[in-house]
C-alpha cells in the first residue's frame, strides 16, 4: 500500500469507488508507523478522503476531483509529488468551487 505524510500524519492511501458513478475515490487512514504511535495516531483511524464526489461531471476512464481546500488544504501537492495523480488541466465546479481534475497513476 502507498503511503504518503500529510499534515505529520504518515497515511496509507485506500483506492475505493463512489458507488453513485463509480468515479474513483482516495481515502486516507494512518498508517502503522513510529511517528504516528508517538502522537497517539491509531493504525487505520480516518484521516481524510481526498476526492469529491461529482456524479454529473463527464470525467474519463480513471479520471476524479481533488478536494484541495479547507481541512485538505495542500493534499493535491503530496499526491502529485508521490506520483498517485497528475494533473490534467481541467477542472470540475462543486458547489462555489473549482476542483482539479486529475487521472490516477495508481
Amino acid at each position: 500500500m502507498t503511503t504518503v505524510t500529510f499534515m505529520g500524519i504518515d497515511c496509507e492511501i485506500d483506492k475505493r469507488a463512489y458507488p453513485h458513478n463509480k468515479q474513483p475515490a482516495l481515502q486516507l487512514f494512518a498508517a502503522d508507523s513510529p511517528g504516528n504511535r508517538e502522537m497517539g495516531i491509531h493504525h487505520g483511524a480516518p484521516v481524510l478522503t481526498a476526492t469529491a464526489c461529482l456524479p454529473d461531471f463527464p470525467f474519463q476512464e480513471g479520471e476524479t476531483a481533488i478536494k484541495d481546500y479547507s481541512e485538505n488544504e495542500g493534499i493535491l501537492d503530496v499526491l502529485v509529488q508521490a506520483k498517485i495523480i497528475e494533473l490534467t488541466g481541467k477542472s470540475a465546479r462543486s458547489g462555489f468551487c473549482n476542483l482539479p481534475v486529475v487521472k490516477l497513476l495508481v
